[in-house]
């Protein structure tokens, strides 16, 4: 039974929920909190991280990502060098900063360790952060065992595990997102609602709630003055009429974008042309229909913004009309909360820095937010987003010089990933036409098969449980957020992701949260200890696996029913990475004479720091006549490349699935 909320005339409210946790952090309610289960399995994966982390290779990005780092570091002592960098607008430098400083504390203590190698273990170590961020928010929902083996099923997804060394951009976006959410949950709900108990049963149906809540609400409109309702009846025509607008007539749209055309050709009235030439200095050096583009992109943003404020209106109103809503509005929240809730901002800052799409966590969490606290929720609403956009431009120099419009430009390019292609169903594919399939079939793919069949098993388990209220609906809900908003954008908007899915990384935990509601259900049905010992080893033996026979490669991981990486290989993109290079690099330290040329089809910089100092490194854009030996990364695809005068000699490959070749020079090269 949760507490009964008092209005000021003393009438017991509804109950908000009956899962809202009571209390904040103390030492009987930390008792309750099941922590040590997981830090031991933390505890030992990072003894594994340790043990593995040398093996991976420089992945396709990072040294230029390193650069960045370095740059932003300086930018704080004054540095001009950052803001001479491409592709500011993309993303911020946070992680970046984060990882070159680390690595290089790393470095000086243990010496044998290159920088890279220190680079790769702050990223596994972020995500064992995302791993207990994970462990937190199944507690809200499934019980304590439960929680604990879906924590170790995400934890041993080979794609996610393998990501973790290489991958320092979709990895620590992902740790942020599930950590503004772990702690935004915590914030709202207290510690007493992730005891990762049972929840009690309410004290009547939702049913029943309802019922009593529409009578209510009914006999208060029966009392509401006439001029009152009329108000009401204007307020939701206009309403209405605008939303309908917004989303699917399109009138203030077209309005909008003629406005803007009249301001660019100085047409404009007098207001509206000033402010046009404030934002828009010389404009005349950019073509008009970039600036509708950027019009476009802003209006889309802009009427979930007004779709909000109406909905938001609407309330106010209906809470001042309406005593029983005008009671429910009056909600439950704990001040005691804040440092939680503080942390989540901080979080939400940071991934926004990191991606913009970041602001999603945010967006999720503030109706979540509203309907716990209500009136009470407001005032750290506003602190929460506050903080947030302050950490967000702390920590992101790029928007120091102009943060209004630098950032509305970043939110513009959120899905602006530039032209990639990629390896889709056996063809090479431009990724502004990639097929609405693309992502569900890789998810499909990717996952171990567990994780996959657990997944569509709590599915219908948790919205059956959220309907009788035994798992919380709010809490449900939310995740249906987290991923389908992402999934809808994707496939309706042909937002051009490449590299698999590993820009879609962040909305695996949901999913996986998904599959511990199907382990939950396991569990409900199979009582005796070695039955459940069975099941959690046939839950866990295809990702474990797969991280063993694939190592250092883990993330190329495709399950059984497309046969595995050997099956995938020519139809979906694998080592997009290039973190082969590394073995094949080592492979032709081996065989090279002295002083040789070694030509690397792929990033020159996944090679160097494991090349002889004695060889000489040339890119694809050299001559090929150059190149003694050859490394060739097998995600990419150069016409430059002619084997006719190599012979193959080295492979790295894992099954059928070849990642990088070694070419050896078998006949003189003529230069051209």
């Amino acid at each position: 039974m949760t507490d009964k909320v008092v209005h000021q005339d003393h009438r017991p409210l509804p109950d908000v929920s009956p899962f809202i946790g009571r209390g904040v952090l103390s030492p009987p309610m930390l008792s309750r909190i099941p922590l040590f289960p997981v830090a031991a399995l933390l505890a030992m994966a990072a003894v594994v991280g340790m043990l593995l982390v040398r093996t991976y290779g420089v992945s396709w990005d990072e040294v230029d990502n390193v650069a960045v780092g370095e740059a932003a570091r300086r930018a704080y002592a004054g540095s001009k060098d950052y803001f001479a960098l491409p592709g500011l607008v993309e993303h911020g430098p946070l992680y970046f900063m984060i990882f070159t400083a680390t690595s290089e504390t790393i470095h000086r203590i243990l010496p044998l360790w290159s920088l890279a190698d220190g680079r790769h273990i702050t990223t596994y170590a972020t995500f064992l952060f995302g791993a207990l961020s994970f462990y937190v928010i199944c507690l809200r929902l499934l019980s304590r065992k439960s929680a604990l083996m879906a924590t170790v099923l995400f934890a041993t997804q080979p794609i996610l595990f393998g990501s973790a060394f290489v991958n320092q951009k979709d990895i620590p976006f992902m740790t942020f997102f599930l950590a503004v959410i772990a702690s935004g949950l915590v914030g709202v709900d207290g510690w007493g609602a992730f005891s990762g108990e049972r929840p009690g049963q309410p004290p009547e149906s939702l049913g029943l709630t309802l019922r009593r809540f529409t009578e209510h609400a009914a006999a208060d409109w029966r009392e509401l003055g006439e001029s009152a309702k009329r108000h009401f009846y204007v307020l939701l025509t206009i309403g209405t009429l605008i939303i309908v607008d917004l989303f699917l007539v399109g009138l203030l749209r077209h309005l909008g974008a003629s406005v803007l055309e009249a301001a660019y050709y100085r047409r404009a009235l007098w207001p509206i042309q000033r402010l046009f030439d404030l934002i828009a200095v010389d404009a005349y050096k950019t073509p008009l229909q970039l600036y509708v583009e950027k019009f476009g992109s802003l209006f889309s943003v802009l009427r979930l913004g007004i779709s909000a404020l109406l909905f938001s209106v609407a309330i106010i109103f209906a809470s001042r009309s309406l005593e029983t809503i005008g009671v429910l509005w009056m909600g439950s929240w704990s001040i005691d909360r804040y440092p939680y809730w503080l942390v989540s901002a901080v979080f939400l800052g940071g991934a926004i820095c990191i991606r913009q799409v970041g602001v999603l966590a945010g967006a999720i969490l503030t109706p979540y937010m509203l309907y716990r606290g209500r009136k009470k929720g407001v005032l750290p609403l506003l602190l929460f987003w506050l903080l947030a956009v302050f950490v967000a431009y702390l920590t992101w120099p790029y928007l120091w010089g102009d943060p209004v419009n630098r950032i509305l430009d970043s939110f513009s390019k959120v899905d602006a990933y530039g032209l990639h292609t990629a390896v889709f169903q056996g063809r090479v594919v431009f990724t502004s036409e990639l097929p609405w399939n693309y992502f569900p079939e890789f998810l499909s793919l990717q996952l171990t098969e567990p994780a996959l069949i657990l997944a569509g098993v709590g599915l219908p388990v948790l919205v059956w449980k959220s309907l009788k209220r035994e798992s919380d609906p709010l809490v449900v809900g939310l995740l249906a957020g987290w991923i389908g908003a992402p999934t809808y954008w994707l496939i309706y908007h042909g937002a051009g992701i490449y590299g698999g899915i590993r820009h879609l990384l962040f909305i695996l935990p949901p999913i996986l949260t998904l599959a511990g509601a199907g382990i939950d259900s396991l569990l409900d049905l199979v009582r005796r200890p070695w039955p459940r010992r069975v099941i959690l080893a046939l839950i866990l033996i295809p990702g474990l696996w797969g991280i063993i026979s694939l190592q250092p490669y883990e993330y190329t991981y495709f399950n059984s029913f497309v046969g595995g990486v050997s099956g995938a290989y020519g139809k979906y993109s694998q080592d997009y990475w290039c973190t082969s290079i590394k073995e094949a690099t080592e492979e032709v330290n081996r065989v090279a004479g002295p002083a040789q040329a070694l030509m690397i089809f792929g990033q020159v910089q996944n090679a160097i720091p494991y090349a002889r100092s004695d060889l000489q490194i040339e890119s694809q854009y050299s001559p090929l006549w150059k190149a003694d030996f050859v490394v060739l990364c097998k995600d990419v695809r150069s016409s430059r490349w002619d084997p006719d005068d190599f012979r193959l000699i080295y492979q790295v490959h894992r099954g059928g699935a070849v990642y990088a070749e070694v070419w050896e020079r078998v006949r003189p090269g003529i230069p051209n």
